[in-house]
């Protein structure tokens, strides 16, 4: 059996792992986590021990890099990110200020911020892939 990429191999069998562990050490047994451990585990095999799986990761990936860039310029390779910076300016704030209720409000607010961005990128994200996706798959067929 080719192995058609290591690192995923390695990445999401650790993932995974740590996942179902964890679903399996918190009482009660978190049959979410554990699901979710062994969907990642399953993912990761299909992409690494998979010709077609790898090929769709590296072909999506690319589309990824396309899409960020065509909309957002050069700061498309930041925009994944934008998310997590958020948290951590409110991170910043609640630890480097002296909690007050105006600074639970804005870090609440900046918390919220974070979560309705990443969930209205995730979903603009994956529309554009799954067209894109569909679209490249159509060229090489026919």
């Amino acid at each position: 059996m080719k192995i058609y990429s290591k690192s995923t191999l390695v990445i999401t069998l650790i993932v995974g792992a740590i996942f179902i562990i964890n679903g399996i050490k918190h009482e009660p047994v978190s049959l979410f986590r554990i699901i979710i451990g062994i969907y990642i585990i399953v993912q990761g095999l299909y992409v690494a021990l998979t010709k077609e799986g790898y090929d769709e990761d590296k072909l999506k990936a690319k589309l990824g890099k396309e899409i960020y860039r065509e909309k957002f310029g050069s700061f498309g390779i930041f925009v994944p990110y934008t998310s997590i910076v958020i948290f951590l300016l409110a991170w910043l704030i609640a630890f480097i200020f002296k909690v007050t209720t105006i600074i639970k409000i804005i870090v609440a607010i900046l918390m919220i911020l974070a979560v309705i961005f990443s969930i209205c990128l995730a979903w603009w994200y994956q529309k554009e892939l799954n067209k894109r996706y569909s679209e490249e798959i159509n060229k090489k067929q026919g």
